[in-house]
Order: C-alpha cells, then structure tokens, then sequence
C-alpha cells in the first residue's frame, strides 16, 4: 500500500468508526465526508497513474453474504453501494449453516409425488454477493457497507423500540417482518441518494487537484478525469460482461406496502446515516 493509499484508508476508516458510535446527525456528515474521500481518492490515483503510464489496481472479485428475514433490503443497500462506486454485482440464492446451530423445519415439494414432505435442516436461506471492481474500490465498498449494515440494523431496531411497537405489536408476524423490511427500503433509498451526492462533490474536488497537478483550467482537467473514469468502468465492464455476460436480468420483485409511516421513518433514519428484485434458480446479474 503506498503512503497516499495508507492515508485515504486511514481517513476513510475512521470516519466510518466514528460514524458508528455517535449521534445520527454527526453520523449523517461523516459518512457523507467518507463517500466523497472514496471518489476523490479513486480519481486521484486513477490520474497519476494514467499520467505514469502504469496499472497498479487490479480488477478483482470479493464475496457479501446477507441472511435473515431483511437479506434482501440489506442485499438493496449493499447494491446500491457497489452501484455508486462503478462495481458489478452477480447475486446468488443459496442456503448457509446456521451459526448458532438452530435448525428449522423446512417444507418442499416433491414433484414426481406431487406431495409434500417436511424436512428438519440447520441450513437457512441467504443471498451471496459476487462483486467485481478494483481491488482498491473493493476495499473501500466493503468498509462502507459494513458500516452502513450496523447504522441500518441499529436504526430500525431502535425505531420499533420507540415507534414501530407501539404502532404495530397488533400486526400478525408476517406483516411485522414486512413493515420491518420497508423501513430498511426507506433507509436505502435515502442513503443512496446521499451517497451520489457525495460521490460528484468527491470528484469535483479530485478535479481541482488534478488542474494543480498539471496546471489546467479546471475544464481541462475536468475532461482529462471524465476520460480515466471512463476508461475504468469500462474495464470493470468488459470483465464482467466476459465472466458473466450469459445470465439473464433478474426482474424488480414487487412488494405490497402495509405501512407508509415505516418507509418514511426508514428514509428519515437514512438521511442521518454517515455515508464517510426477482428470485430465479441458481444466480443472476443485477445489472439494473
């Protein structure tokens, strides 16, 4: 790791260690801070590298699990991410061991019988991440994500200890985990749209540094980083396309809303954050 790459990490890291342990407005301008060093320094050092005529980052592959009843609304967010930060995404449904060994009963269908037969298994559904990106997009996505996944989790358990419950304890359990779930849709949805904004104020401040660098006008120098970004998507693009590139769009899933006030809460918890789909057999790309 070179000393410039040390120091963003630094930075970035702890941002989103601070952003985890203090008040949801503070958090809200740390994780914002953390998506704009990410940009930046992804700019940076994509133009210094171009102006040396070296690749030192390398396209590779990291590997997300999510679990539990709201795997798909933290899988969303996790997606979200990976978008905003130029990565590929190829989903996969599976199945995990459970880790505190609890076993469930699970009910299929045997289709030569056409009856049903009931199954006890320690296994329990999950949806596995296969992200390709730069090795140093990669590294900066999964610290975010993580810290996002705590600050999504710890909102909405809190929001139904001092709201949710009182509102909805009378709801049957299905609708409960539901309501749960749209709350963690509002979260996504206003993150996301925070991070975009913090991903262009990034590159515009790697674009002043970049005209001091070479001493351009700042359109010049905006050109010259619009040409780099580019050059890399378009990278990340073709190694996913040849890798993955036979498998078929999953269709947007539709879920029916049962609670306009979970949502809402959801997006206001998500718009304090710190920022610093269709189920089909074996995998399929979210190339949405």
């Amino acid at each position: 790791m070179t000393d410039t790459q040390e120091k963003y990490a630094n930075k970035i890291a702890k941002l989103l260690a601070k952003a985890e342990s203090t008040s949801p407005e503070e958090a809200e301008i740390l994780i914002a801070k953390a998506q704009e060093l990410m940009a930046q320094y992804a700019v940076e050092e994509a133009m210094i590298d171009a102006a040396r005529g070296v690749e030192r980052d390398e396209i590779e592959q990291r590997t997300v699990v999510f679990t539990g009843n709201n795997r798909a609304e933290l899988a969303d967010l996790a997606w979200r991410i990976c978008q905003v930060n130029d990565c590929k995404v190829v989903q996969w449904q599976t199945t995990v061991v459970d880790e505190e060994g609890r076993k469930a009963v699970r009910v299929r269908r045997n289709w030569r019988s056409g009856q049903y037969e009931a199954e006890v298994t320690n296994r329990k559904k999950a949806i596995k991440y296969e992200i390709t990106g730069f090795r140093s997009d990669l590294e900066r996505i999964l610290l975010l994500e993580s810290s996002l996944r705590l600050q999504a989790i710890s909102s909405l358990t809190n929001w139904w200890r001092d709201e949710g419950k009182a509102q909805y304890d009378w709801e049957t359990y299905s609708h409960k985990v539901r309501i749960k779930q749209e709350f963690l849709e509002g979260f996504t949805n206003s993150v996301h749209s925070k991070l975009q904004t913090a991903k262009r104020t990034g590159q515009q401040a790697a674009v002043k540094v970049e005209a001091k660098r070479t001493h351009a006008t700042d359109e010049s120098a905006g050109e010259s980083v619009a040409l780099v970004l580019r050059s890399r998507k378009d990278r990340v693009d073709d190694w996913y396309d040849k890798h993955y590139g036979k498998l078929r769009k999953g269709r947007s899933s539709y879920k029916q809303s049962l609670s306009g006030s979970a949502y809402h809460s959801g997006t206001a918890a998500g718009a304090r954050a710190d920022v610093g789909q269709s189920q089909v057999r074996g995998r399929k790309g979210l190339n949405r």
